[in-house]
């Protein structure tokens, strides 16, 4: 794998099997600025504050290459100083999640919907919570809100979205949909 394949995984903050050897030395000895730059770009909550813009992309890194208790470390650091980042809470969301601290996922999902309840991640990714936490109407209604809010205005097509929807409509025993 290239560096800037990588670049694609900073921003996705979801693990992959196996990270490049380049991407686990910038965790190690930093982030070259050169790619930090590109990933910035790349970060799709970004603020256009380049500190802050950099950090979420390095939290989305530590993500990426499952080092997660330091990737909760950074977004806990991003957090105490902008609470309501979307970004940092969708991040350490998604890192809590990988911990099975479901709870802790939803509570930072829940802020993330709330500052951005038309944004298609946070619904998707407090569904899948509320799913995992057994709460399948609950996360039916997110990924249903979800797909609305898709379908209305955005041009990329989120296909995991609507397998989310359809694996809860499977636990509920619900086929007609």
């Amino acid at each position: 794998r290239s560096p800037q394949a990588d670049l694609a995984m900073v921003v996705a903050a979801a693990p992959v099997r196996e990270a490049s050897k380049e991407a686990e030395r910038w965790v190690d000895k930093g982030v070259p600025r050169d790619v930090l730059a590109q990933a910035r770009g790349a970060v799709e909550h970004r603020t256009g504050r380049n500190d802050v813009d950099d950090a979420i992309a390095t939290g989305y890194l530590l993500v990426n290459t499952n080092r997660l208790d330091q990737a909760i470390a950074a977004f806990d650091d991003l957090l105490s100083k902008h609470p309501r980042l979307v970004a940092a809470r969708l991040g350490r969301g998604s890192a809590r999640a990988l911990q099975d601290d479901l709870q802790g996922a939803l509570e930072d999902f829940d802020v993330a919907v709330d500052v951005a309840p038309h944004v298609t991640d946070c619904l998707k990714r407090r569904g899948q919570s509320l799913a995992a936490l057994g709460r399948l109407d609950d996360a039916l209604r997110d990924l249903n809100a979800a797909v609305a809010v898709e379908e209305k205005g955005s041009n990329d097509f989120d296909a995991d979205l609507y397998h989310q929807r359809g694996a809860v409509h499977h636990r509920l025993q619900d086929y007609r949909t």
